[in-house]
This record gives structure tokens, C-alpha cells and sequence, in this order.
């Protein structure tokens, strides 16, 4: 876990031992979902910033979620589909991320074209708008958007 990139919070790469085994979503959570949560009255409705006065399309990935609002959505998601869910803990995304890799991303160490939602990824990327959930290949886990996008 972690990395000797530039940034001192990823620092020093260290050895993780996740003890049991968990379950993750295979994209990050739409807009149309976190709003099935507020039209259930558990929610609070998050408008999320956008330099485009057009509405926010539902497949959209759900951002500007604070920790504390996750809480509150994983509480109801908890209810209405009868299991526990929870956020997994950092261990557990950076596992589910880099899908089975030693790389810093699943598909290699450097950002590249069509993989991602990035600055640096090349086309379709859009400064003022995520991509919809589900637009770039699946990792070996099958989970997809792990990298660029939003920022989890």
C-alpha cells in the first residue's frame, strides 16, 4: 500500500494485510441512486458544482458527498437491501483499485489515453463534468472508474 510518488501522505510504500474478505461496487455511486436515498427521505440533496446550468445527468458519478453523508447513505442502503454496507477502509480501495497489480494503477504506472477521467488520460476528458459511471474498461476485479473521475 501506498507509494514514493510525489505526494508525502502516499509515503513509504508498506506492506497491508486486509484479514477479511469484502465486497465493493463495481462503479461509484450515480447520482440516480444517491437520489433514490433522498426521495426516500434519508438523504440530503447535494447539487454538484457545475459551471453548466444544465441539469446533472443521472448516470452521472455522486460528488461533493462529505464522509458523513456517505455514512447516511450506506446506513440506508443498509436497510433497504438487507445486508451491512459500509465504506471500505483505505487498505481495501487501494487493493480493489489496483486490481490485483504491483502498478501504481491497474493497467500500468503512468496515467494513459482512454483509461481514465484525467487531465493527464486524454479524451473524453471534460474540466467541468465527470464522465457517467461505467465509461472506461473494468479492471481484473471488474470494478470500473477506479482511477480519475471523481475523487473518492
Amino acid at each position: 500500500m501506498g507509494s514514493n510518488n510525489d505526494d508525502p501522505a502516499e509515503k513509504p510504500p508498506h506492506r497491508v494485510t486486509i484479514v477479511h474478505p469484502f465486497a465493493i461496487s463495481k462503479t461509484e455511486v450515480s447520482v440516480e441512486k444517491w437520489n433514490a436515498c433522498v426521495d426516500a427521505g434519508a438523504c440530503t440533496r447535494i447539487v454538484p458544482d457545475s459551471e453548466s446550468s444544465m441539469p446533472v445527468p443521472a448516470n452521472s458519478p455522486m460528488r461533493n458527498v462529505s464522509w458523513d453523508d456517505a455514512q447516511v447513505y450506506v446506513k440506508w442502503l443498509s436497510k433497504i437491501g438487507g445486508k451491512s454496507y459500509r465504506l471500505p477502509s483505505e487498505a481495501e480501495w487501494e487493493y480493489a483499485a489496483r486490481g490485483s497489480t504491483q502498478s501504481t494503477y491497474w493497467w500500468g504506472d503512468q496515467m494513459k489515453k482512454g483509461m481514465g477521467d484525467c487531465k493527464d488520460c486524454g479524451d473524453p476528458y471534460s474540466p467541468t463534468a465527470p464522465t457517467p459511471v461505467g465509461s472506461f474498461a473494468a479492471n481484473p476485479y471488474g470494478l470500473y472508474d477506479m482511477n480519475g473521475s471523481v475523487w473518492e
